[in-house]
């Protein structure tokens, strides 16, 4: 087995002062707030989900229980509803 070389804490302790000193001239990363255009985007695609899993698990239902349509109306209410409080727990956490 080879011996290992007696300068490689040396050399290790160097490496990570030069890392340690370039982190430290790199520009600090600024925490960005959402643009309107990427909240409102985010609300509708919150919104169109809920609506259509609820939806999707109405149609679901009504199919293996036979019921057609009236579980796929439930689930298209409680979808929209479910999206209708997303879009207000959004705004309140705006404010």
């Amino acid at each position: 087995m080879d011996q290992p070389d007696p300068g490689f804490d040396t050399k290790l302790h160097r490496l990570n002062d030069s890392l340690n000193r370039l982190k430290d001239t790199l520009p600090k990363p600024v925490a960005k707030r959402d643009t309107s255009e990427s909240s409102a985007v985010r609300m509708v695609s919150d919104f169109a989900a809920a609506a259509v899993v609820g939806s999707a698990a109405g149609y679901g239902l009504d199919a293996w229980l036979g019921t057609a349509p009236w579980l796929l109306i439930v689930g298209l209410l409680l979808g929209t509803g479910a999206g209708t409080k997303l879009l207000i727990d959004f705004e309140k956490r705006q404010k």
